[in-house]
């Protein structure tokens, strides 16, 4: 019947939503480790100029660099939070996808299957109730 496909095309589009969820968790959380990488390498790279400016003796701009380490060690903290909680977010919503989210749809497809088999069950009835009337016609002619 027209309701029960409705509600099987309602749980289908709540399916689908609740993927483009998923995706966009995903792709945030890409960038987000993207940045976190990001953020790693700069830092290196500043500790490697201060390593550097040590051993050759200018330290002239040891405090800026030392400044900007400080800054990008900060950035680097934040980066990986933002990482950590992106996951955990996606994790969760994984796991809620795979408990009530497929539980649901397996349900309201088996109550589609059912519902369509109820009605061919009452469409053998049909039929069976017209056949006598058919045979019927059939001995008279």
């Amino acid at each position: 019947s027209n309701v029960d496909l409705y509600v099987f095309g309602e749980t289908i589009r709540d399916y689908v939503a609740l993927l483009g969820s998923l995706r966009e968790t995903f792709n945030q959380r890409v960038k987000n480790y993207g940045v976190w990488t990001n953020a790693q390498k700069t830092l290196q790279s500043k500790r490697d100029s201060e390593a550097k400016m040590q051993t050759t003796g200018k330290t002239d701009k040891l405090p800026i660099v030392q400044a900007e380490i400080k800054d990008w060690e900060q950035k680097e903290k934040d980066a990986e939070k933002a990482f950590n909680k992106c996951s955990k977010v996606l994790k969760r919503e994984v796991e809620r996808f795979e408990t009530v989210r497929t539980k649901e749809f397996k349900a309201k497809f088996l109550e589609h299957l059912e519902a369509l088999m109820h009605m061919q069950e009452e469409l053998i009835r049909l039929w069976e109730g017209y056949l006598p009337d058919v045979q019927a016609i059939e001995a008279e002619s």
